[in-house]
């Protein structure tokens, strides 16, 4: 072991471990007096008063002493080293034991008083000198910290002595007992065996001297009885035990008051909401600063907060999100309800092309207000002046909208330059998420793809947007940012089909053909061998695909058939038509429908039977007062078949008739 420096020999008071538990002279059992080995005064300050005191004062303070306090006296000067370690200064050390420590053991042959005292009253490692060593190997009168305990070179495991074990138990059959052990548990079930290495490898020597078996027999007797007598020491091995229990208990309960210290200084220092969040056993485990055995200090209190205030300002800011979160929600919820109490009456389809709650709440004199500080009072009184401006929000949201599809139409070059653009029939939009086409204005706006993703709302406003969400996850989004349409021009095709019903595509509007009651057919398969006919509007003719009528030469018509194909119903015929096909859209008969429901903001692919019977409690809804059909459903519509009067007879006719898709025409097929 090398020399302690000078400057280990000055400082912390554990510093006397490593040099005080290598000494190898033992104590002896005669009583010295103290005077031989006498205190020269350079053992003490200039002004201190004990530097003229006689030694027999001297000597009765020192017995009056804890055995620790005197460690900590080796370490402070040369002189008073030199006096306490001395083996005429033994008297010293017995009488600070039997004055502290009555109950513990005489100290044994093979220690001095000293080396004795750092095992009984410390619990620092005997090799670096570490503080707060929990355990100590009482079998070998060794005490090691972690790290040291892992290069030591004091004790061996079985596992490197296990061929010489089992050697002597082949030879003389005895399995224990001649060798000093000890065992351990490792992670708290792991048992292992360790031994003294200098008595293994004194004993591996002897053995191998031994030339017959007598010779290892009466080896093995030795050396049981020599490990017999080092066992009579059970009773300082049981006090050790205890002593390290009293220890343990010592330190944990060190340990909690620095833990309940710590907790009532950041209580303190404001922190007190934060750490009653805070998981605090389980940051106390990871902090070092907290699992120190000792008094905490002021000195300690920058470790401290370097460990816990970045996770402390995060439960903060956490909570600061979370309470602005609850109370702008809790202002949503109540200008929704101020909202629906305000709306005229049940929901219809014009309900879905105004703006909506969500759309609402973006707009910068609502949001401000919803965004303003959680300590301001924003109560059912401050947000009910602002209902006024509901007429004025929703033309200019509407406008706005406007805008933004006229744009989207106009970067069409095939579009008319005219001054709304939106009104014509031969623009649509088509969707590029679902790819729906034929989405016309303002029905667009009712479509579900315009209000899915991100909507117009400060990114960095996170509680302000969550809170939207929530709100408006069960409802109607907010529209879009940036919504996913593109403007379309209806193909020749249908532009013919609109020249046919008299008007020019670039300049009628899409409600001036609606309204005109002009219906088409095919000349190819509306002939009387068929017996019926299936008449269109200018929208749904391109639906029209019987093969008769698409058939190539020669066995189809020609091209110029073809082309002519399409001639426009007489007035009559279609004025039936247009009954019909407007009875059959009111009750809902069209490709694809949608409703929703009027009561709040669910929608279907179907009748919304079963919604309104378990929700709203409607045991026979009914279209127009309990659900409506949908804007998303679009303006496309099925063919209506026209029979002749003389087909009345004809189950198939008559049974079209009944369900709405089909009428009796009597001048049809007539010369």
């Amino acid at each position: 072991m090398p020399p302690q420096s000078k400057r280990a020999r000055t400082g912390a008071p554990t510093d006397y471990a490593p040099g005080i538990a290598n000494q190898s002279h033992n104590s002896s059992d005669e009583d010295h007096d103290p005077s031989v080995n006498a205190v020269p005064s350079s053992a003490f300050p200039v002004d201190s008063p004990l530097q003229d005191a006689p030694l027999d004062i001297l000597f009765e303070i020192f017995a009056l002493l804890h055995p620790k306090d005197l460690l900590t006296l080796t370490v402070t000067s040369k002189s008073l080293r030199t006096y306490l370690m001395n083996r005429r200064s033994v008297l010293v050390w017995r009488m600070a034991r039997g004055l502290h420590a009555p109950d513990a053991p005489g100290c044994p042959a093979h220690l001095s008083e000293p080396q004795y005292a750092i095992l009984l009253f410390t619990s620092c490692c005997l090799v670096c000198g570490q503080t707060d060593v929990g355990w100590t190997l009482w079998a070998f009168y060794r005490r090691y910290c972690r790290s040291c305990f892992k290069t030591c070179s004091d004790v061996v495991q079985r596992e490197a002595i296990d061929y010489l074990l089992h050697e002597v138990l082949d030879v003389t059959g005895c399995d224990a007992g001649y060798l000093r052990d000890t065992t351990m548990f490792h992670q708290g079930h792991i048992r292992k065996q360790y031994f003294d290495r200098a008595d293994a490898v004194s004993f591996k020597s002897l053995w191998k001297r031994c030339k017959t078996k007598q010779d290892k027999d009466n080896l093995v007797k030795e050396r049981q009885d020599s490990v017999l007598q080092w066992r009579k020491i059970a009773s300082i091995i049981a006090w050790g035990h205890e002593d390290t229990k009293r220890q343990t208990a010592r330190m944990d309960a060190l340990r909690r008051e620095r833990r309940d210290d710590i907790y009532n200084r950041l209580k303190a220092a404001g922190w007190g909401l934060e750490l009653e969040e805070l998981q605090w056993n389980v940051h106390c485990a990871t902090a070092e600063v907290c699992c120190k055995a000792k008094v905490f200090t002021d000195d300690e209190w920058d470790d401290v907060l370097a460990h816990f205030v970045p996770c402390l300002e995060a439960i903060r800011t956490k909570r600061v999100k979370d309470e602005r979160y609850k109370t702008i929600l809790r202002r949503l919820q109540t200008m929704r309800s101020l909202l629906q109490n305000a709306s005229p009456g049940p929901r219809d389809a014009t309900s879905d092309l105004c703006a909506q709650f969500g759309d609402l709440a973006i707009v910068p004199s609502f949001r401000e207000l919803l965004c303003a500080p959680v300590s301001t009072d924003v109560s059912d009184a401050v947000i009910s002046p602002l209902l006024a401006e509901l007429p004025a929000l929703q033309s200019a949201w509407y406008q706005e909208r406007q805008r933004e599809f006229e744009t989207l139409a106009l970067t069409k070059e095939s579009c008319p330059k005219v001054e709304n653009p939106l009104s014509l029939a031969i623009v649509s939009f088509y969707c590029v998420d679902c790819r729906r086409e034929n989405l016309r204005w303002p029905d667009v706006l009712a479509h579900r793809c315009g209000r899915n993703g991100s909507f117009d709302c400060p990114q960095d406003d996170e509680a302000f947007r969550n809170a939207l969400w929530s709100v408006c996850c069960k409802s109607t989004m907010p529209w879009r940012r940036h919504a996913p349409f593109v403007a379309t021009i209806a193909p020749s095709a249908v532009q013919e089909k609109i020249r046919l019903c008299g008007f020019d595509p670039k300049r009628v509007t899409y409600e001036e053909l609606q309204k005109c009651g002009k219906r088409l057919y095919c000349t190819i398969c509306s002939v009387p061998s068929i017996g019926y006919m299936e008449v269109f509007d200018w929208k749904n003719a391109g639906t029209h695909l019987r093969p008769i009528c698409d058939v190539s030469q020669p066995f189809g018509p020609s091209w110029r058939v073809k082309e002519k194909k399409w001639r426009v119903l007489d007035d009559e015929n279609s004025a039936l038509v247009v009954a019909a096909d407007v009875a059959r859209q009111q009750a809902g008969d069209v490709p694809r429908p949608i409703f929703g429901c009027t009561r709040c903001y669910y929608r279907s692919r179907g009748f919304p039977e079963e919604h309104c019977k378990k929700v709203h409690g409607i045991r026979r809804p009914k279209i127009g007062q309990d659900f409506y059909l949908h804007c998303e459903s679009g303006a496309e519509t099925y063919p209506i078949t026209v029979y002749p009067m003389d087909a009345r007879r004809d189950r198939v006719a008559a049974k079209d008739v009944k369900d709405g898709c089909a009428v009796f025409s009597p001048s049809l097929f007539c010369a």
